[in-house]
């Protein structure tokens, strides 16, 4: 009887050692899987913020050309850290703007300037728009730069 048990568990039992392994393998599996999924939320959240900044700039651009007589006087021109003044509607466009970039995006902040102006009548034709913001782990900031006409 002893003998028929001892066969028995030696072809369908498995040792402690077996499982051992056997947990070990699959708990490193597990860790490669949680492993895969931080790095897929992570870059989502990056895919995310990069397309908030180009939502941004379009909405900067929409002002612009809705307000196109003070866009084209150049008065849209703001640095990045530059607070815009207020007496104008391009200066509020601005600060709405800015506060957006501020509420959206970690340590936001934009600037517009101009790339090419008519030589003749001084208008912008063609802005730049640049945006940065702050990503964990990154001691310089990310930025954004986009260029079209108004």
């Amino acid at each position: 009887m002893t003998a028929s048990l001892r066969g028995a568990r030696g072809m369908s039992g498995m040792t402690l050692i077996e499982v051992l392994v056997t947990l070990v393998i699959i708990s490193v599996g597990l860790l490669g899987v949680a492993g895969l999924q931080l790095t897929t939320l992570r870059n989502n959240y990056d895919a995310y913020v990069r397309s908030q900044a180009a939502m941004l700039a379009a909405d900067i651009l929409d002002r612009m050309r809705a307000n196109r007589d003070e866009a084209l006087e150049n008065r849209y021109t703001i640095a990045i850290g530059a607070t815009p003044d207020t007496s104008t509607a391009a200066g509020r466009d601005l600060l709405q703007w800015k506060t957006t970039l501020s509420t959206q995006l970690p340590n936001g902040d934009g600037a517009v300037r101009t790339l090419v102006a008519d030589p003749v009548t001084g208008f912008a034709d063609v802005v730049e728009i640049t945006i940065q913001w702050g990503e964990r782990g990154e001691a310089n900031p990310i930025q954004f730069v986009t260029s079209s006409s108004i």
